[in-house]
């Protein structure tokens, strides 16, 4: 009997599910589990018609129960040493009242540290103000971002970045297969010179985020960090897309450049990189004109490319980028095809589906040279494009 109960337990940890862990589906649930702490699982979309914040003292795992559960109006406010984890949640802002701020994850200035902070599978729009935000020198040894998309945020606040981190003490960040869109303040900024960090993107995008036409005052570097000489970045098959004017990835250090293994980047499209000397006014080192490996970009349709075309995850959350083709960074790279605001435009006969960011079909046609798209909601798409011939592309595409 006991080996049987064994087994039993083993079959459900394996299967995904915790033990002690706690269902629910209302948000006056939701929220009492949260602040209890522990694994909550969310049933149900929650439905929250004001701005609510909750504090979060301990440790809290929060899921959704199967693919992805919206969550309206919800603020978190961490306010001891806890650890913080999100996945599968679709987090946003419905409410029109003004205060409190719209911040998804606040950590006020004086919690002296939160161990960790983790978001997969989510997505993250309409907070006016940030993602994340640290007003002190928080301890926050690590943070990681994984199969996310964040976008329309610091809508009229320009100043903060979609994470905000001041002067907290980051030792390490990892964002893997994130899409930030539309963030005015940018995507990541730090101001803290004292803590070394390992700071890793990897097929990370960045459209139209941060001073894309000079008109946003105060606005932050797609990336900006101060000067530590020991800290190490590392970006991989990342994108920047937009009409940036003065904005890039801003990384001060005076050592950064003759350090070896300090600064990589691979397989990268980007406006520019901005590598500065330690001084005031900081002095600029060079700026690195970029190659590319991985991702071709059609600037004028907000479209993301991958050749050979291959996409992973349909039917699951989400996806990620393969392929590879080389070229130096340019405007309207030919394609198969093309998206307008309107439709999808094959140069051949072909199979043409649209997937939502799910994976989930949404509109198929076949033997066809057009598609239109006019209908469509506005969100994050993919369209794949398979010709009578075997070949097939595939596109990421923003239907604003």
């Amino acid at each position: 009997m006991k080996q049987k109960i064994t087994f039993i337990l083993c079959l459900l940890l394996i299967g995904g599910l915790r033990l002690n862990a706690v269902e629910v589906s209302t948000f006056a649930d939701f929220k009492a589990a949260v602040e209890a702490g522990g694994d909550v699982v969310v049933a149900a979309d929650l439905e929250n018609a004001t701005l609510s914040s909750i504090t979060l003292t301990k440790d809290v795992n929060i899921s959704a129960k199967s693919g992805r559960v919206k969550m309206d109006n919800v603020l978190f406010s961490i306010e001891s040493d806890i650890n913080f984890s999100m996945k599968g949640i679709i987090a946003f802002c419905s409410s029109e009242e003004k205060t409190p701020s719209k911040i998804l994850v606040n950590i006020p200035a004086n919690v002296a540290k939160v161990s960790s902070l983790t978001v997969e599978d989510c997505e993250v729009y309409d907070y006016t103000i940030c993602f994340l935000k640290a007003l002190g020198e928080t301890e926050i040894p690590t943070i990681s971002v994984k199969n996310t998309v964040v976008h329309d945020l610091n809508t009229g606040n320009p100043a903060n970045a979609a994470i905000m981190l001041q002067k907290a003490k980051v030792s390490k960040a990892t964002f893997y297969n994130v899409t930030f869109y539309r963030c005015q303040g940018g995507g990541y900024y730090s101001n803290d010179a004292t803590t070394p960090i390992d700071f890793s993107m990897e097929k990370v995008s960045f459209i139209d985020c941060g001073d894309a036409d000079a008109g946003f005052a105060g606005s932050k570097d797609i990336i900006n960090f101060a000067a530590n000489a020991s800290s190490k970045y590392t970006l991989k098959d990342c994108l920047i897309s937009g009409s940036y004017t003065n904005k890039a990835f801003s990384f001060k250090s005076v050592r950064l450049r003759a350090t070896t293994g300090k600064f990589t980047i691979t397989n990268s499209l980007s406006y520019k990189v901005n590598v500065y000397a330690l001084a005031n006014p900081a002095t600029e080192l060079y700026t690195m004109p970029l190659t590319a490996t991985a991702l071709t970009v059609d600037y004028d349709k907000k479209a993301i490319t991958t050749t050979p075309a291959t996409i992973k995850g349909i039917g699951s959350s989400y996806f990620s980028l393969n392929g590879a083709i080389t070229g130096i960074m340019q405007e309207n790279l030919t394609s198969d095809f093309y998206i307008t605001d309107s439709e999808v435009v094959s140069k051949e006969i072909s199979d043409i589906t649209v997937y939502a960011i799910s994976g989930t079909p949404v509109m198929e046609q076949r033997d066809v040279n057009n598609l239109s798209i006019a209908s469509l909601n506005k969100g994050i798409y993919l369209v794949k494009v398979a010709t009578k011939d075997g070949k097939t592309s595939i596109k990421k595409f923003i239907k604003k």
